[in-house]
């Protein structure tokens, strides 16, 4: 526990010290004392001011929500709690970040289907780009020079990428500034390719341990994508060995096998 004190006049900055043992044991002890519906009501407002302390949802909702929580926990689980709000609110907003993921997953799927979102196409590559680091060393690039942020696996794919016959050009994907697929969640792909015949793919490479929720969500959004974008558009997850085991997913040695025929 801490004790926070304001300074009476200035700027007011803060100044915070551990409280010492006498203290400590004295609130605990007044926590303890409090009828026990006192104890849910003062928790949940605690947990409710760090969970929304951005005012990012609905006040009302987030508070039924921890209260029910709250509510359904033993004597001695709200006892421990009292001692530990702010590991109990990142445990309750996390929930609430998977319960929130997976509604706007659902709902962009239904609006998809019912024609409410439709893909247009509406992005045009900047003329120039102007990357802190960059690399001029692998040929076909689409500007001057791409961005230098690549690990080792992701410039052993556009080097063989890029060693194609049928690969006209290739882009580096600048991270919350290039192009993005703008779904259920904003992902920004490793790479833009555009063959000779005219086929754009997009490119997400992912190590062989990362084949979490995350990419998943990517692999779904990117084949909605190309499934609304039409003919000419492509999206591919590759991996280096392993088998993903979902449509669009690939190692290494299929994409490219599938490269080949763009």
């Amino acid at each position: 526990m801490y004790r926070v004190d304001v300074a009476e006049k200035g700027e007011a900055v803060p100044k915070y010290r551990r409280a010492d043992a006498e203290t400590s044991e004295y609130i605990r002890s007044y926590l303890a004392q409090l009828p026990q519906e006192q104890k849910i009501q003062s928790c949940t407002n605690m947990i409710c001011a760090q969970i929304n302390r951005n005012n990012r949802y609905a006040a009302a909702e987030i508070n039924d929500y921890v209260r029910r929580i709250v509510g359904g926990m033993t004597e001695d689980e709200l006892s421990a709690m009292e001692t530990a709000i702010p590991t109990y609110a990142r445990k309750i907003e996390e929930k609430i970040k998977t319960l929130e993921d997976a509604y706007r997953e659902d709902k962009f799927g239904r609006w998809l289907d019912s024609g409410k979102i439709v893909c247009r196409d509406s992005y045009m590559l900047p003329k120039v780009i102007t990357p802190a680091d960059t690399t001029d060393s692998i040929p076909k690039s689409l500007y001057e020079a791409e961005k230098d942020d690549m690990n080792p696996e992701e410039n052993v794919l556009i080097d063989s990428v890029v060693s194609l016959d049928n690969v006209k050009w290739w882009h580096r994907i600048i991270d919350r500034k290039g192009f993005r697929l703008n779904g259920f969640i904003n992902h920004y792909p490793d790479f833009m390719v555009m063959t000779k015949s005219g086929k754009l793919v997009l490119i997400e490479y992912k190590g062989d341990d990362r084949d979490n929720s995350d990419s998943e969500r990517k692999l779904k959004l990117g084949r909605w994508w190309q499934m609304k974008a039409g003919d000419n558009y492509r999206y591919f997850m590759v991996f280096k060995n392993r088998e993903f085991g979902i449509d669009g997913a690939y190692t290494m040695d299929q994409f490219m096998e599938i490269m080949r025929e763009l």
